[in-house]
């Protein structure tokens, strides 16, 4: 995630991840996928019902050739599209979303073949924390210092306040008395809550 912008009021959290594509984690806990180039989308939900029930189903769509159902949510993410885009970096207008960058890193173009999007996410007084379906965590503190565990929890990819980004091994870490020796420890505390979260 590069961007996000809080419209939970009313439709969700909206995002930006590092391949350009947008996706949105409605508040009826459903998400969608989209990648403006293109205007493939994708749609998830979770069976309700038999074998799979819980688990989640993605179906992919081209914007304008998708089910009559999904056409507000079709509207939503082109329009959270282009809010992202208007809004990065700029200071919103009273009773309008701000649009939060998760770092100063520059954005690395995302190699993932699969969509990737944010499963669950929470957000503390200092920090929103997403939980990716590639199994990664990322935490994005209030501070632009970031976070990224990877699912094997061997590795942790750290992000400073000016955007340097450095890949460190959890055991190197754990020995050390360090600001990312004390916010893994805080990225810990809040992940049991984060699986807990039902969003």
């Amino acid at each position: 995630v590069t961007e996000y912008t809080d419209f939970t009021s009313k439709y969700g959290l909206a995002y930006r991840l590092s391949n350009g594509q947008i996706g949105v984690h409605f508040n009826d806990s459903t998400k969608m996928v989209y990648t403006p180039e293109t205007g493939e989308m994708w749609y998830v939900t979770r069976n309700k019902m038999g074998a799979m029930q819980g688990m989640e189903q993605m179906t992919r769509y081209i914007l304008g050739q998708h089910p009559e159902e999904l056409n507000k949510k079709a509207t939503l993410v082109k329009y959270f599209a282009s809010y992202i885009q208007k809004m990065k970096g700029k200071k919103p207008k009273v009773g309008h979303a701000e649009v939060v960058t998760c770092s100063k890193a520059p954005v690395v173009q995302s190699t993932e073949a699969d969509v990737v999007y944010v499963r669950k996410w929470l957000h503390t007084g200092d920090a929103t924390i997403f939980r990716l379906s590639n199994k990664k965590v990322q935490v994005c503190f209030s501070d632009s210092t970031e976070i990224l565990l990877t699912s094997e929890a061997k590795f942790v990819t750290y992000t400073d306040k000016d955007g340097k980004r450095a890949t460190f091994s959890l055991s190197s870490i754990a020995k050390q008395q360090s600001d990312i020796s004390s916010r893994l420890k805080y990225t810990r505390d809040i992940i049991g809550k984060l699986i807990n979260v039902n969003k």
